[in-house]
């Protein structure tokens, strides 16, 4: 085999090793791409979520604050308390 074949087979087989190794780079970037933009995806759900709960308790915060009626009913349904002279029943849910 001459000089210039060997040399030209050899180039041709060293194009195809990098070509290769290019290809599978990317298909490992482009697959990385795809769970980051999954990941993207979801923690924008969870913000939505986390932002409508922070709505909610800062209404309820804000109920708390101006409204005693609001108060006197969040104190009887989450502790249990009663006016004077009143009995509390309690019911298994």
């Amino acid at each position: 085999m001459s000089l210039g074949r060997f040399l030209a087979s050899f180039y041709a087989v060293v194009f195809l090793a990098l070509s290769a190794f290019a290809g599978i780079s990317f298909m490992q970037t482009y697959q990385e791409l795809g769970n980051m933009r999954t990941q993207a995806t979801e923690t924008r759900q969870k913000l939505q979520v986390a932002e409508q709960e922070m709505r909610e308790q800062e209404r309820m915060l804000a109920q708390l604050r101006s409204d005693p009626q609001y108060v006197e009913s969040m104190i009887r349904r989450k502790l249990g308390y009663a006016k004077q002279g009143e009995t509390v029943f309690r019911f298994r849910e």
